[in-house]
Protein backbone atom coordinates (compact mmCIF):
# COMPACT_ATOMS: atom_id res chain seq x y z
CA UNK A 1 0.00 0.00 0.00
CA UNK A 2 1.12 3.59 -1.02
CA UNK A 3 1.42 6.17 1.49
CA UNK A 4 1.47 9.74 0.99
CA UNK A 5 4.04 11.90 3.43
CA UNK A 6 1.44 14.53 5.13
CA UNK A 7 2.39 17.82 5.54
CA UNK A 8 1.49 19.53 8.58
CA UNK A 9 0.60 22.88 8.61
CA UNK A 10 2.91 25.08 10.87
CA UNK A 11 3.09 28.67 9.61
CA UNK A 12 0.14 31.19 8.43
CA UNK A 13 1.41 33.50 5.11
CA UNK A 14 0.18 36.80 4.31
CA UNK A 15 -0.48 36.99 0.92
CA UNK A 16 -1.07 40.58 -0.68
CA UNK A 17 -0.32 40.24 -4.48
CA UNK A 18 -0.19 37.21 -6.90
CA UNK A 19 -0.68 34.47 -4.36
CA UNK A 20 -4.26 36.00 -3.39
CA UNK A 21 -5.50 34.42 -6.11
CA UNK A 22 -6.53 30.94 -4.85
CA UNK A 23 -6.71 28.54 -8.07
CA UNK A 24 -2.44 30.10 -8.33
CA UNK A 25 -1.99 29.56 -4.47
CA UNK A 26 -3.55 26.11 -4.52
CA UNK A 27 -1.29 25.10 -7.56
CA UNK A 28 1.73 26.55 -5.68
CA UNK A 29 1.16 25.61 -2.22
CA UNK A 30 -0.69 22.32 -2.47
CA UNK A 31 -0.95 22.09 1.54
CA UNK A 32 -1.86 25.71 2.32
CA UNK A 33 -5.43 26.39 3.22
CA UNK A 34 -7.34 29.86 2.68
CA UNK A 35 -7.63 31.20 6.65
CA UNK A 36 -9.29 34.48 6.53
CA UNK A 37 -9.40 38.03 4.92
CA UNK A 38 -7.12 40.59 6.58
CA UNK A 39 -6.46 44.37 6.43
CA UNK A 40 -3.01 44.83 7.59
CA UNK A 41 -2.75 48.71 9.29
CA UNK A 42 -0.25 50.51 8.92
CA UNK A 43 1.63 50.12 5.20
CA UNK A 44 0.46 50.72 1.99
CA UNK A 45 0.49 48.54 -1.28
CA UNK A 46 3.08 49.54 -4.10
CA UNK A 47 4.21 48.37 -7.37
CA UNK A 48 8.18 47.70 -7.78
CA UNK A 49 6.84 45.88 -10.93
CA UNK A 50 5.64 43.23 -8.77
CA UNK A 51 3.62 43.72 -5.37
CA UNK A 52 4.78 45.01 -2.11
CA UNK A 53 4.35 46.48 0.92
CA UNK A 54 5.77 49.71 2.55
CA UNK A 55 4.86 50.98 6.10
CA UNK A 56 2.42 54.19 5.94
CA UNK A 57 0.97 54.98 9.48
CA UNK A 58 -2.23 56.11 7.31
CA UNK A 59 -2.64 53.59 5.04
CA UNK A 60 -3.97 49.53 4.83
CA UNK A 61 -2.97 46.97 3.00
CA UNK A 62 -6.13 44.26 1.95
CA UNK A 63 -4.80 40.40 1.76
CA UNK A 64 -5.31 36.94 3.11
CA UNK A 65 -4.10 34.42 5.68
CA UNK A 66 -2.95 31.01 4.56
CA UNK A 67 -2.04 27.98 6.90
CA UNK A 68 0.77 26.75 5.24
CA UNK A 69 3.28 23.59 5.43
CA UNK A 70 6.84 23.62 5.42
CA UNK A 71 6.65 22.34 1.65
CA UNK A 72 4.33 25.12 0.62
CA UNK A 73 6.96 27.34 2.66
CA UNK A 74 9.68 26.30 0.48
CA UNK A 75 7.51 26.63 -2.85
CA UNK A 76 7.06 30.35 -2.19
CA UNK A 77 10.51 30.66 -1.19
CA UNK A 78 11.60 29.81 -4.89
CA UNK A 79 8.78 32.07 -6.30
CA UNK A 80 9.58 35.07 -4.29
CA UNK A 81 13.31 34.72 -4.84
CA UNK A 82 13.99 34.49 -1.16
CA UNK A 83 16.46 36.06 0.11
CA UNK A 84 17.93 37.86 -3.02
CA UNK A 85 14.20 39.47 -4.30
CA UNK A 86 12.17 39.33 -0.91
CA UNK A 87 13.00 38.95 2.68
CA UNK A 88 10.68 37.43 5.41
CA UNK A 89 9.33 39.51 7.86
CA UNK A 90 6.64 38.48 10.90
CA UNK A 91 3.68 40.17 12.26
CA UNK A 92 1.46 39.13 15.19
CA UNK A 93 -2.04 38.77 14.57
CA UNK A 94 -5.25 37.60 16.62
CA UNK A 95 -6.44 34.24 14.80
CA UNK A 96 -9.27 32.12 16.66
CA UNK A 97 -8.74 33.84 20.03
CA UNK A 98 -5.02 33.46 19.65
CA UNK A 99 -1.64 35.82 18.98
CA UNK A 100 -0.18 33.79 16.06
CA UNK A 101 3.06 34.87 14.11
CA UNK A 102 2.21 35.71 10.71
CA UNK A 103 5.27 35.15 8.10
CA UNK A 104 4.51 37.94 4.97
CA UNK A 105 7.31 39.00 1.67
CA UNK A 106 9.14 42.04 1.33
CA UNK A 107 11.05 43.46 -1.04
CA UNK A 108 14.69 44.15 -0.58
CA UNK A 109 14.70 47.06 -3.42
CA UNK A 110 12.44 50.38 -3.01
CA UNK A 111 12.17 51.66 -6.62
CA UNK A 112 8.81 51.86 -8.10
CA UNK A 113 7.13 50.54 -11.48
CA UNK A 114 4.47 49.61 -12.91
CA UNK A 115 3.40 45.90 -13.17
CA UNK A 116 2.58 44.14 -16.19
CA UNK A 117 -1.06 44.02 -17.46
CA UNK A 118 -0.82 39.94 -16.82
CA UNK A 119 0.43 40.01 -13.36
CA UNK A 120 -1.72 43.21 -12.53
CA UNK A 121 -5.26 40.59 -13.64
CA UNK A 122 -3.67 37.52 -11.22
CA UNK A 123 -3.71 40.11 -8.43
CA UNK A 124 -6.75 41.48 -9.11
CA UNK A 125 -8.55 38.20 -9.70
CA UNK A 126 -7.08 37.56 -6.10
CA UNK A 127 -8.64 40.25 -4.71
CA UNK A 128 -11.96 39.37 -6.10
CA UNK A 129 -11.40 36.07 -4.79
CA UNK A 130 -11.59 37.20 -1.41
CA UNK A 131 -14.22 39.81 -1.59
CA UNK A 132 -11.18 42.34 -1.03
CA UNK A 133 -11.86 46.27 -1.39
CA UNK A 134 -9.78 47.22 -4.75
CA UNK A 135 -9.46 50.70 -4.18
CA UNK A 136 -5.59 50.79 -2.19
CA UNK A 137 -5.13 47.81 -5.23
CA UNK A 138 -6.03 50.55 -8.21
CA UNK A 139 -4.08 53.35 -6.27
CA UNK A 140 -1.16 51.69 -6.11
CA UNK A 141 -1.33 50.90 -10.30
CA UNK A 142 -2.16 54.69 -10.74
CA UNK A 143 1.22 55.52 -8.35
CA UNK A 144 3.66 53.68 -10.14
CA UNK A 145 2.31 54.35 -13.37
CA UNK A 146 2.55 58.23 -12.64
CA UNK A 147 5.94 57.61 -11.42
CA UNK A 148 7.37 55.96 -14.31
CA UNK A 149 5.88 58.88 -16.59
CA UNK A 150 7.57 60.99 -14.63
CA UNK A 151 11.32 59.35 -14.64
CA UNK A 152 10.57 58.58 -18.41
CA UNK A 153 10.41 61.83 -19.64
CA UNK A 154 13.35 63.85 -21.81
CA UNK A 155 14.55 66.94 -20.21
CA UNK A 156 13.99 69.72 -22.92
CA UNK A 157 17.87 70.17 -23.18
CA UNK A 158 18.87 66.33 -24.55
CA UNK A 159 17.93 64.27 -27.28
CA UNK A 160 16.48 60.85 -27.90
CA UNK A 161 19.97 59.74 -27.26
CA UNK A 162 20.60 61.38 -23.89
CA UNK A 163 23.03 63.96 -25.63
CA UNK A 164 23.07 67.50 -24.44
CA UNK A 165 21.93 69.78 -27.68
Amino acid sequence: MHRSRIQHVNALYFAYGSNLHREQMQGRCPDSRPVSALTLPGFRLVFRGVADITPDIDSSVEGAIYAISARDEQALDRYEGWPSLYRKEYFLCEIDGQIRQVMYYKMNAHDIGTPSEYYFDVIAQGFRDWGLNTHALLRAREHAEEHDRAHTEYPDNLNLFGENI
